[in-house]
């Protein structure tokens, strides 16, 4: 099963999308993901589009963007990959600890390097 990761998960209705990391395996993330639509006192922005928009994440075809085992690179890599989308439902707040200097890497094509997708 997939650990350590960098996911998006796109909006079946809409071109929104949401990046994620997870250092356990990604079916209990998304799992997760899930079970917080049926909270009352959910804060998740996943959740608040589907409830607001009455829109369904596709869930099953959840892209792995990128996999790396040290904590670090890897929320650089999802701070990264959060910049990248063009329409994208992560909070601005989500990419405030990426460093400066790897503003001028980030190309702005909005396109994916990886597209495997977990089923």
């Amino acid at each position: 099963d997939n650990t350590n990761v960098v996911y998006k998960i796109n909006c079946n209705d809409c071109d929104m999308t949401y990046v994620g990391q997870t250092k356990r395996k990604l079916r209990t993330r998304l799992k997760e993901h899930k079970n917080d639509l049926k909270k009352s006192n959910n804060n998740s922005v996943v959740s608040k589009h589907q409830l607001d928009s009455n829109h369904v994440m596709d869930w099953d075809r959840t892209v792995i963007l990128d996999n790396e085992p040290v904590y670090l690179k890897r929320s650089i890599s999802e701070m990264i990959h959060i910049k990248n989308q063009c329409n994208g439902l992560n909070l601005q707040g989500d990419t405030d600890k990426l460093p400066q200097i790897y503003f001028s890497i980030i190309t702005n094509t909005h396109h994916d390097s990886n597209t495997n997708t977990h089923s």
